[in-house]
């Protein structure tokens, strides 16, 4: 059983992460339209009602090259599957559940702190739709004259927040944390290379890290919104 102790401090960790003050005469609502409107605006976007890339990605920790094929249909569905030279993963989220495993019928599912990190990974996956979609739940911050701070509780211990480029109002890093026993998890990601495909903004490159440690760059070959198809369905 964790400590008071423990608890106490991976509640604060949260906490910081979204409850600062909002900047003085600052509103949320527009900053989110501004974002919205930045990745294609909010008619084109509500018609996009999932969306499946294909990449390529350097697992830095492991020094291997994997395809990777990720689908979502909203903040808490995600379907990701890796191909490595040796091996395979699967990760699926829908409605509050997830499962991991090495192939379709090895899937086991998943809780406490694995779970809220496939939570926050399918947040962060759909960046700009998360911020219309938990508009409520969304706060303000920090803004400073080069970029403002968005930030999101999420039920249980993980909480995310999004740097948004104040010049083009893009959402150019992620950050989650999630309480995991004693200590807190950290994971970010880093997105560029932004393409129009039919009206709406995707960034082609990520590059991704875990508890500070650089784990993958990831190339985006191909993104298809509303395709009949998802990996690992």
């Amino acid at each position: 059983m964790r400590s008071d102790r423990a608890v106490l401090y991976v509640a604060a960790v949260l906490l910081c992460l979204t409850m600062a003050e909002p900047a003085a005469g600052q509103e949320v609502g527009p900053l989110i339209e501004r974002v919205l409107e930045a990745y294609g605006g909010r008619e084109r976007l509500e018609q996009v009602h999932s969306y499946r890339f294909e990449a390529t990605m350097a697992a830095i920790v492991q020094g291997q090259q994997a395809s990777v094929a990720r689908a979502s249909r909203g903040h808490d569905s995600l379907a990701v599957e890796i191909q490595y030279p040796d091996r395979a993963e699967l990760r699926m989220l829908e409605e509050g559940r997830g499962w991991r495993g090495a192939s379709r019928e090895s899937l086991q599912e998943v809780q406490g702190p694995m779970l809220n990190s496939m939570r926050t990974q399918a947040m962060r996956a759909n960046v700009p739709w998360v911020l219309a979609e938990l508009h409520d739940r969304v706060e303000l911050i920090d803004t400073t004259a080069d970029e403002y701070l968005l930030g999101v509780r999420l039920a249980g211990e993980a909480a995310i927040r999004f740097w948004v480029d104040a010049a083009t109002d893009r959402v150019t890093r992620t950050e989650a944390v999630v309480g995991a026993g004693q200590t807190v998890m950290v994971f970010a990601t880093d997105y560029s290379d932004f393409r129009d495909v039919e009206g709406v903004l995707f960034p082609f490159h990520e590059e991704n890290w875990a508890q500070g440690t650089h784990t993958a760059s990831v190339d985006v070959s191909s993104v298809r919104w509303n395709p009949s198809e998802e990996p690992g369905r």
